[in-house]
């Protein structure tokens, strides 16, 4: 299971124009790829690529069968767990859970933007029991705001880390 930190790699940019925006030393959200950018994820030693973008959201996405067979053909596993305009649901986070679970090594997360692989990732970290606001001040230091979704957050944690009111 990826290990939460405190903070990003300070050798790391986080500027939103990066193709590969770490939330963690060994987890990287992104906007959409192309098997040309795989290449690059196998610099930083990504082992696994998750697709949080259904096929034919947009017209001129690449398909996830073509990314996965050359993920695949670079030694990358690769997952696909849509989220589609309705959000995450219990199972996306059930299903972050098991493929977590069961990698090692940095992962690269993707969608349109990198927002839907970042609240996916936020909501498996705060069912997880990580302090909700350490997850929002991660994300929105790497250019994402998760203030909208805190409720939401606070749902998933276990009962002892959800905030007073």
């Amino acid at each position: 299971m990826i290990e939460s930190t405190s903070g990003l790699d300070p050798t790391k940019s986080t500027n939103m124009s990066d193709p590969f925006i770490p939330l963690a030393s060994d987890f990287y959200v992104s906007p959409q790829i192309t098997a040309k950018d795989i290449a690059q994820a196998t610099e930083l030693g990504v082992t696994l690529i998750i697709s949080n973008r259904p096929d034919d959201e947009e017209p001129d996405q690449p398909q996830n069968a073509a990314l996965e067979i050359a993920a695949l053909a670079a030694g990358i596993k690769f997952e696909r767990i849509p989220v589609d305009r309705r959000g995450v649901t219990k199972h996306h986070i059930e299903h972050f859970k098991k493929v977590m679970a069961e990698q090692e090594g940095p992962v690269l997360a993707f969608c349109r933007s990198g927002t839907r692989s970042t609240m996916l990732r936020a909501f498996v970290k705060a069912s997880e029991g990580e302090a909700i606001s350490d997850i929002v001040r991660q994300a929105n230091s790497a250019g994402y705001d998760l203030y909208t979704i805190v409720p939401g957050l606070e749902a998933v944690a276990p009962e002892k880390r959800k905030r007073r009111r």
